[in-house]
C-alpha cells in the first residue's frame, strides 16, 4: 500500500512532461503560422531586400534628364550658325557672273599702251642738233663777304652745261692723282669728267681713310698705311667733297663735269673757256664760301668779258662730319688706326 503511491508519483511527473513536450512542439508548430513571431526573424532579411527598393527612390535618375536640355540649348545655336553660311554662298554667284565681261576690258587696255610707245624715241632724235660755230668765254669773278670784305678769288669752279642737248664728245676716262702728305690732300680743287678715276696715294708715314658722302658719288676706301693707292671710279655729275675719316682737317674738292668746259681760278679769279660750241648756257660757279648761277649764250668768236660778284655774306662754317655721320674726336691725332 505505501509503493503505489510512489508509482502514481512517477506517472504524474511523467504526464506533466509529457505536457510539457506537447506544448512545446505545439508552439514551435504555431510560431511557424504566427505573424508576430516572423517580423523579428524576417528583420534581419530586411536589409536584403531594402536595397531593392532603394533602385526607383535614386536621386541621381532626375539628374539624367538634365542633359537632353544641354543638347537642346546647343542645337539651336549650331542652327543660326548654318544661316549666315547659307547666305555667303548665295553671294558667290553673283561675284561669278561679274568675272567674265572684265577679262576683255584688261586685255583692250594692254593693246592701247603697247602702241604709242616707240613715239617718244623718235621725237627725242631731232633734240639733238649739230654745232655750226665756236666761241670763247672769259670774264673776272669777285668775292665778297660781310660788309663787303673781299676774299682771294682762287679755287673757283667754272663750269658751263649747255641748255638744250648736245651730241656726245669722243673719248676715253682718265686717271686724276690726288696726293696725301703731312695729312693734305694736293690738290684742293680739280674737274674731272664722268667715269673719270681719283687715285689717291699716300705719302705720309701714317695711315689715313679716303671717303666722302656726296649723295651717288659716296665712297670709302678704308685705312691703308703709307706707300699705298687705292682709287675710285665717279659715275655721278656734281661736287665730291673727300674727307679723311682719322683726320678732319684734310679735304679735297672734285668737280665731275658732263662736259670738258669747266675751269679753275688762280688768286686772280679770272676765266677763259674756249672752243665752247655756240648756244645757250647755264654758268656755274662753285667756291667752299658759296655758289652763283647765271644764264649765258655763246657766239662765235670772242664774246664779251664778264664780271661776276660771288656775295658770301650768309656764309657759315660747319664742321663736317665723319663718315658714320658723328662728329670728330677733338683729339683725333689720338686715333689709334693712325699708326701701324
Amino acid at each position: 500500500m505505501i509503493k503505489a503511491p510512489k508509482v502514481g508519483i512517477v506517472q504524474k511527473q511523467l504526464l506533466v512532461k509529457l505536457f510539457l513536450i506537447s506544448l512545446l512542439l505545439s508552439f514551435s508548430a504555431c510560431s511557424t503560422l504566427n505573424p508576430f513571431y516572423h517580423k523579428p526573424e524576417t528583420t534581419p532579411a530586411a536589409p536584403a531586400e531594402l536595397e531593392e527598393p532603394e533602385e526607383p527612390a535614386e536621386p541621381e535618375e532626375p539628374k539624367q534628364p538634365e542633359q537632353p536640355e544641354k543638347a537642346i540649348k546647343q542645337t539651336p545655336e549650331k542652327v543660326e550658325k548654318k544661316e549666315p553660311k547659307a547666305k555667303v554662298l548665295e553671294k558667290k554667284p553673283v561675284v561669278i557672273v561679274q568675272e567674265p565681261p572684265v577679262q576683255p576690258v584688261k586685255q583692250a587696255t594692254k593693246k592701247t599702251t603697247t602702241a604709242p610707245a616707240p613715239a617718244p624715241v623718235e621725237q627725242t632724235i631731232p633734240k639733238v642738233e649739230p654745232v655750226s660755230h665756236t666761241g670763247s668765254l672769259k670774264g673776272s669773278i669777285t668775292i665778297l663777304g660781310k660788309k663787303n670784305k673781299n676774299f682771294k678769288p682762287s679755287n673757283i669752279v667754272v663750269t658751263l652745261t649747255p641748255l638744250s642737248p648736245q651730241a656726245p664728245l669722243p673719248g676715253n676716262a682718265s686717271v686724276h692723282e690726288i696726293n696725301m702728305k703731312k695729312k693734305t690732300y694736293n690738290p684742293v680743287v680739280q674737274t674731272v669728267m664722268l667715269g673719270d678715276k681719283l687715285e689717291f696715294h699716300n705719302e705720309d708715314k701714317i695711315k689715313h681713310n679716303v671717303f666722302s658722302s656726296s649723295g651717288d658719288n659716296t665712297f670709302d676706301l678704308g685705312t691703308f698705311k703709307g706707300g699705298s693707292v687705292r682709287d675710285v671710279q665717279l659715275n655721278h655729275s656734281g661736287m665730291v667733297k673727300v674727307y679723311c675719316n682719322i683726320h678732319p682737317e684734310m679735304a679735297t674738292f672734285v668737280m665731275v663735269a658732263e662736259n670738258p668746259y669747266s675751269y679753275i681760278t688762280d688768286e686772280s679769279g679770272t676765266f677763259e673757256l674756249n672752243n665752247v660750241p655756240g648756244g645757250e648756257y647755264t654758268l656755274s660757279l662753285w667756291h667752299i664760301r658759296g655758289t652763283l648761277e647765271q644764264k649765258v649764250v655763246v657766239n662765235e668768236g670772242t664774246n664779251p668779258s664778264l664780271e661776276l660778284v660771288l656775295n658770301t655774306a650768309g656764309y657759315k662754317r660747319v664742321a663736317h662730319k665723319n663718315k658714320f655721320g658723328k662728329n670728330y674726336k677733338k683729339k683725333p691725332a689720338l686715333f689709334e688706326d693712325e699708326f701701324y
